[in-house]
């Protein structure tokens, strides 16, 4: 396990692959939440807001194009399996799908903030979009026909949810310190346990690709790894 550690000390870190820099305008409406930025389904194109439009960069051309102009400021998006998705400030949602460049919903899911947006699979072959309310609550979507699944019940505001490469567990952070974890069932999904590694709300999360680990950050730069089978914990930064 790797001790805590600040900045200076992530020498001793290894990440995978080289660090490259492309200078693209972004645009912020919310002081927290900054999820506007997302990879393509390929390795050299990613997304990315600006004010109401999201644009489309070709990290091989170095050319960008507009995906989509909004009729709000996005202050979420995302984009995974053909589906790209921008949330407002006051439920705003858009989902577009790629392949026909064909708008599947336009309007508002709420009166709240969609603080975040997550697109992924399920076991059953559906595609599903998460999004992540500001009045405790992840509403969850089934896509292209954006029929309502469920709508998880949450302890607090949820900033950022990923469900796991199986679809069997669904991950949670939000306006609390807990990293919460749901178990998927017929219905929707229960709450089963959480887990305590930082001192200030939690702002994203995610899973290796073989659903072994999970981890979280946290607006106090605290970033978290534990093992999904033992709840262990890897290891505990600081950035």
């Amino acid at each position: 396990m790797l001790p805590d550690m600040s900045f200076d000390e992530l020498e001793a870190v290894k990440f995978a692959g080289s660090r490259v820099t492309y200078a693209r305008p972004t645009s912020i409406h919310h002081w927290q939440l900054r999820d506007l930025i997302s990879p393509a389904d390929n390795e050299y194109e990613f997304y990315c807001v600006h004010d109401q439009r999201i644009y489309k960069y070709n990290a091989k051309t170095r050319e960008s194009s507009v995906v989509s102009s909004l009729d709000f400021s996005a202050n979420s998006m995302t984009c995974s399996l053909g589906y790209i998705a921008a949330g407002g400030t006051h439920g705003e949602l858009e989902v577009r799908e790629l392949s026909s460049n064909t708008v599947r919903f336009k309007g508002a899911v709420g009166t709240t903030v969609n603080n975040a947006l997550h697109i992924a699979a399920h076991s059953n072959g559906e595609v599903r979009l998460f999004v992540c309310c500001n009045d405790n609550s992840i509403k969850v979507f089934r896509l292209p026909d954006m029929q309502n699944v469920t709508t998880v019940r949450c302890p607090c505001p949820i900033n950022y949810t990923a469900l796991s490469p199986d679809s069997s567990t669904l991950v949670a952070v939000g306006d609390c310190h807990p990293t919460y974890l749901y178990h998927t069932t017929p219905t929707g999904y229960r709450l089963f346990t959480s887990f305590t590694a930082a001192e200030d709300v939690g702002m994203c999360c995610a899973w290796n690709t073989h659903g072994s680990l999970f981890a979280s950050c946290h607006q106090d730069g605290a970033v978290t790894v534990w093992d999904h089978r033992s709840g262990a914990t890897v290891t505990h930064i600081h950035l």
